[in-house]
């Protein structure tokens, strides 16, 4: 629904992809301005992290932001709330959704700020 060229739905107004593999869907995405938000797992025992992040890099146009979880496996920094992942993960959701959904012109801001407070944990690029 967010960048599918069959089916977009002008409805979408942000989409965010947690641990997957964008290449496993049946079609490219297509460039239609929805902002998207692709969380992966650097050490994802299902979705190799280097193929992922090279789709995203060669397919995903802009807005787009690629958050990577350093050293993190497949299902616990979205899932276990022991997880050091876990904070970043939730943190990062919400102050997309607030930049991109609500507008809020401070998340982005509060985004990086989280990120670079957990520089072991994750690194963000965004464009």
């Amino acid at each position: 629904l967010a960048f599918a060229p069959c089916c977009h739905d002008a409805h979408v107004q942000a989409l965010i992809a947690m641990a997957g593999n964008l290449d496993n869907a049946n079609q490219l995405p297509a460039p239609t301005g929805v902002p998207v938000l692709h969380i992966m797992s650097e050490r994802d025992e299902f979705n190799a992290y280097p193929s992922s992040i090279a789709f995203d890099h060669a397919h995903l146009s802009s807005p787009r932001a690629l958050l990577s979880l350093l050293g993190a496996r497949h299902l616990p920094p979205f899932v276990d709330p022991t997880d050091p992942h876990f904070d970043v993960v939730i943190t990062s959701t919400i102050d997309f959704l607030d930049g991109t959904v609500k507008r809020d012109p401070d998340a982005f801001a509060r985004l990086n700020a989280a990120i670079m407070a957990a520089p072991t944990l994750a690194t963000l690029e965004r464009s």
